[in-house]
């Protein structure tokens, strides 16, 4: 998320600082958001950018799995074809921009 703030905002941040206060947004954020879902009687796949990257066959079968019975048919080959597996773990200049553009 960080790498893409900053591909349109070049003045933030991609540090550790900046990576610290991300995840403690989203710790603090996560409880509320979930409980906000259910409060309006959502269901809800928690699903980490590190799982879509790292394991994309994997994930595509879990999202159709559960867009199913909403009446959603997925294709989970296609899905996953479209996304380039790759270690969630890199530095901040290799965001594949060309990829998000």
């Amino acid at each position: 998320m960080l790498k893409m703030i900053h591909v349109a905002f070049p003045s933030a941040p991609v540090d550790r600082r900046a990576r610290r206060a991300m995840e403690a947004s989203i710790e603090r954020d996560e409880p509320r958001g979930r409980q906000a879902a259910l409060g309006i009687a959502l269901s809800f796949l928690p699903v980490r950018f590190e799982q879509l990257i790292e394991q994309p066959r994997t994930m595509a079968n879990r999202l159709s799995a559960f867009c199913a019975p909403f009446g959603y048919a997925l294709d989970p080959v296609a899905m996953a074809a479209v996304v380039r597996r790759r270690p969630s773990r890199c530095l901040a200049y290799m965001m594949e921009v060309e990829i998000v553009a």
